[in-house]
């Protein structure tokens, strides 16, 4: 009995662990939106980033 209350412990520990490091860069999110039915998921792959000297970065 013991043995499966901690076993269901690690687990969630586990479980937890790993949500919570899904964030690749948590200091400086990128928080996007689209307009409702716009299927955005679909979109992110045309996402283009400026970076610090103008130039673009595409995520393709």
């Amino acid at each position: 009995m013991a043995a499966k209350i901690v076993f269901k412990s690690v687990v969630l520990v586990c479980f937890l662990y790993g949500a919570a490091s899904f964030n690749l860069e948590p200091r400086i999110p990128v928080i996007k939106f689209g307009e409702p039915g716009s299927y955005f998921g679909f979109s992110v792959a045309e996402h283009i980033t400026r970076n610090e000297d103008g130039s673009k970065t595409s995520w393709r």
